[in-house]
C-alpha cells in the first residue's frame, strides 16, 4: 500500500493536447502543459484520402528527462475531435527506475477522448526497472464513430544486461469504453517472483509484454474480422507459441509474451501494418521517428 508520506511527495507532469479539423488538416488547436512534458511541431506525411477529408496530424509527445523516479506523477491527455486524425508517439523508450528507500511509487496515466475522430496511440516501449513501483493506466473513451489503434509494450528489467526484474512491483490498468459504456476493461498486478510473474497460469518468468488493440465502428466488423484473420496467419508463421490474434464482439487485440523486446516490437509494427488499411483505409505510414 503506497505510504502517507508517498502521497504527499509527488512531482506532477502533465499535458493536454486538443485536435481539430482546419481546411484539410487535423491541427492542435489548444495546449496546455506543466512540468517536463512537450509536444513537437506536427508532422504531415500523409495526404488526406478523398476531398474533404483531414489529413492525419503526426505528433510526437517528449519528456525530456526520459525517465520515472520516485514521486512522479505523468499525466498526458489527448481529445481528439470531429473529423481529426492522430497518430501519436515517442521518440524513445520510456523508464521506470528503481523507487527510493520509502517505496514512493511512480505513475502514469494516459487518457485518449475521441469525439468522432481517429486515434493511434504508438508509443515506445516503457522498460520497468528493478525495485520500481510502476502504477499505469490506459483509458481511451470512444464517443459517436470514432476508431483506435494502438499498442503498449511492457519490458521487465534488462534481461541482456544480467539486470532482471528481480524486486518491485506493477500495477497496470486499461480500460476503453464506447458511449460510455465499458467494452474492454483489465488490470495486471504483481509483484517480481510472485505466482503470476513465474507461473505458466501468468507470465511464465517471460519479461516482455505487448498489447495491440483495435476498435473501430459497428459497421467495421468485416473488415477487422479480415484483418484479425490476417494477423492470424503472419503471426503463425513469424512468432509462433509467443503471439496471437482474436477478434470477438467487435474488438481486435493481438498479444505478446517473450523476451526480446524488439520482437515483441516487430509484432506490433505488424499488427498496426496490417489492421490500418482495413480500418482507416491507409496504407502504413511510419513515423520517421522511428528510423532513428
Amino acid at each position: 500500500m503506497d505510504s502517507a508520506y508517498g502521497t504527499t511527495r509527488r512531482w506532477p507532469a502533465r499535458v493536454a493536447l486538443d485536435f481539430s479539423v482546419v481546411g484539410e488538416r487535423s491541427v492542435l488547436r489548444g495546449m496546455s502543459f506543466r512540468g517536463p512534458l512537450r509536444v513537437q511541431r506536427l508532422f504531415y506525411p500523409e495526404e488526406p484520402r478523398r476531398p474533404g477529408e483531414a489529413a492525419p496530424a503526426h505528433c510526437y509527445l517528449l519528456h525530456p528527462p526520459g525517465g520515472l523516479v520516485s514521486g512522479d506523477d505523468l499525466s498526458i491527455m489527448l481529445t481528439v475531435n470531429a473529423g481529426a486524425r492522430v497518430l501519436a508517439t515517442t521518440p524513445a523508450a520510456g523508464k521506470i527506475y528503481r523507487a527510493d528507500s520509502c517505496g514512493v511509487p511512480q505513475r502514469q496515466e494516459v487518457g485518449l477522448r475521441l469525439h468522432d475522430g481517429e486515434i493511434e496511440w504508438l508509443p515506445r516501449e516503457t522498460i520497468v526497472f528493478a525495485g520500481a513501483r510502476a502504477r499505469l493506466s490506459l483509458l481511451v473513451d470512444l464517443r459517436g464513430d470514432s476508431r483506435f489503434l494502438g499498442w503498449d509494450t511492457l519490458v521487465l528489467g534488462r534481461k541482456a544486461g544480467k539486470r532482471p526484474f528481480a524486486a518491485g512491483e506493477v500495477r497496470q490498468t486499461t480500460r476503453l469504453t464506447r458511449n460510455g459504456r465499458p467494452v474492454w476493461s483489465e488490470c495486471l498486478a504483481f509483484a517480481a517472483n510472485d505466482a503470476l510473474a513465474t507461473g505458466g497460469f501468468g507470465l511464465s518468468g517471460r519479461n516482455v509484454i505487448m498489447n495491440f488493440w483495435a476498435f473501430g465502428r459497428q459497421s467495421d466488423a468485416e473488415a477487422l474480422a479480415a484483418a484479425a484473420g490476417e494477423l492470424k496467419k503472419a503471426l503463425a508463421t513469424t512468432v509462433p507459441g509467443r503471439s496471437g490474434a482474436t477478434f470477438r464482439d467487435g474488438a481486435l487485440a493481438v498479444r505478446y509474451l517473450g523476451d526480446d523486446a524488439g520482437e515483441a516490437g516487430e509484432v506490433g509494427r505488424l499488427s498496426w501494418s496490417v489492421v490500418r488499411p482495413y480500418l482507416l483505409g491507409r496504407p502504413p505510414s511510419p513515423p520517421r521517428i522511428w528510423n532513428l
